[in-house]
């Protein structure tokens, strides 16, 4: 029996921290959850990765796969009811690019850098991407640098979204209350972090495309820090969904948990990685690297740290994946070459070389830092310097390693890999223009592979495999989906490879 009025129901899930709102194009993911249906981005993604319509209605290529036409609602309008037009997606996609509004890991421009003359707009050398042309106001031309099968999935990403860029030239503070295109308002209060969401309800205008008008009333977002906090207030009800962490997930396994029946896990693929920054001593030396990355026992290290449920990452392309390759392991632990390689090196032994540093935060993540100290030290006579940072404390510029992750908003290995090979980020390989001939080759086809062609996956697992063996990265834990408890009366609940709560327009909650 449904609750006493559906249309003004409320959903409750927590944050574990305070966190402000941000432009959709500087978002890192932390506000994914409900970023599509306030942002409004052209179509949104289902579950089994289908692209449905959102803001669009639809899009098609020509038979170069570089060259899309982008087609909107005719209806669509922003949440103070002016119309969106295909000059508001242009305008606030090359807003967000700028040089003075990007940030350092990308944002937005991770998902519309294939655009052509978005580099020059990222360097600020013009105010206009060449590849964006309007051609009325419900048509949008989108031309690529190179063939992409998978533009439409790009266009579901949750950071192109958009708000009305007049407002957000006028107002500093207009994060706060967005004036948006999805079907839900936002509030921020900076004061206690409480996020909410409210439904729009125009005159005039219903959300009448392919999700109906919406349900619910909104979203509740307020911030309890404590993990435990949360479960309580799960099991008092007074939380309707929340994400879990490894030790509940773990518990929650058993069949006779009863929150065993109230899992879902959403199909988000990824990997926490060590990056090497190859461009310093002595992780120049590719034997060098190579003797760290089979000198320390990632397996038993995962398992040690994350919980017996955690899997090591093998390699670029988790199994959440599409093209996820079990069978490669490149750098599996092997003390014995690892010996090998370093007495092979430059520098000829493990006590030859200078200090090794890297600079960790988070607890667990410092715990994998002193095991992997310890296997370099055992097997290789390796010292590693680990410096413990706290809140706001910069890296050590001496530093050759970064510990990062990295999740795949896109069902296909296009997207991970794309960011994994760019040169101008610390998640990729070092900035030397023209310096990975093999490496851009292998890249530049595997992209431009359509959709259906009998090659496609071996062509990304071949990219793979040299980032590998090169050991540009040692890959840690592997991202097998993001684990969410959902109660029994919160009726259509749906995560993504997105991670966002793309069914908000059609769940309900029944009585309880």
């Amino acid at each position: 029996m449904a609750g006493p009025d559906l249309h003004e129901s409320q959903v409750a899930t927590s944050v574990g921290r305070m966190r402000s709102t941000m432009a959709p194009w500087r978002d890192g993911g932390g506000n994914r959850i409900f970023s599509t249906q306030v942002f409004g981005p052209p179509f949104i993604i289902n579950q089994k990765g289908d692209v449905l319509p959102w803001i669009a209605t639809g899009i098609s290529s020509d038979a170069s796969l570089k060259v899309w036409t982008l087609k909107l609602r005719e209806d669509a309008v922003f949440q103070d009811g002016t119309p969106i037009t295909a000059q508001s997606f242009k305008d606030y996609w090359e807003h967000g690019a700028k040089p003075e509004n990007i940030v350092a890991w990308g944002g937005a421009s991770l998902t519309l850098g294939d655009i052509a003359g978005w580099e020059e707009l990222r360097a600020g050398d013009v105010i206009e991407s060449e590849g964006l042309r309007v051609i009325d106001d419900q048509t949008l031309e989108v031309t690529t640098v190179i063939p992409l099968a998978t533009w439409p999935l790009n266009m579901a990403a949750w950071h192109v979204g958009i708000s009305k860029l007049d407002q957000v030239k006028a107002d500093e503070d207009w994060g706060n209350a967005p004036i948006a295109a999805g079907p839900f308002s936002m509030t921020y209060n900076p004061n206690n972090g409480l996020t909410e969401l409210t439904r729009v309800d125009l005159a005039g205008h219903q959300w009448n495309g392919p999700h109906g008008t919406p349900i619910m009333a909104g979203l509740s977002l307020p911030v309890v820090a404590d993990a435990q906090v949360q479960v309580i207030m799960f099991e008092n009800g007074e939380l309707d969904v929340m994400s879990i962490g490894g030790a509940t997930y773990e518990a929650a396994l058993n069949p006779n948990h009863p929150f065993n029946p109230l899992l879902y896990v959403s199909p988000y693929g990824g990997l926490g990685f060590t990056k090497l920054k190859i461009d310093m001593a002595p992780l120049e030396d590719l034997l060098v690297r190579k003797a760290l990355a089979h000198g320390q026992d990632m397996e038993t290290i995962v398992k040690a740290v994350w919980g017996a449920t955690a899997t090591r990452a093998k390699g670029l392309i988790s199994s959440l994946i599409p093209c996820h390759n079990p069978e490669s392991d490149p750098q599996a632990y092997d003390p014995d070459l690892a010996r090998q390689e370093i007495s092979e090196s430059t520098y000829g032994s493990g006590d030859n070389l200078p200090l090794l540093l890297i600079d960790l935060a988070h607890p667990t993540t410092v715990a994998m830092g002193v095991a992997m100290k310890e296997y370099w030290k055992d097997n290789l006579d390796v010292e590693l310097d680990i410096l413990r940072r706290e809140s706001g404390m910069p890296r050590r510029e001496s530093s050759q390693f970064y510990r990062i992750s990295l999740g795949s908003w896109i069902p296909d290995p296009i997207q991970i890999v794309s960011n994994l090979t760019r040169k101008d980020s610390i998640e990729a390989l070092s900035n030397i223009p023209g310096g990975y001939p093999v490496m851009d080759a292998l890249v530049e086809y595997a992209r431009s592979l359509p959709l259906d062609h009998p090659d496609r996956c071996k062509a990304f697992q071949a990219i793979e495999e040299e980032y590998l063996d090169k050991v540009y990265m040692i890959p840690m834990w592997e991202v097998q989906g993001v684990k969410w408890l959902v109660q029994p009366w919160l009726i259509g609940f749906e995560s993504t490879s997105n991670l966002d709560f793309n069914t908000l327009t059609t769940a309900y909650i029944a009585k309880h």
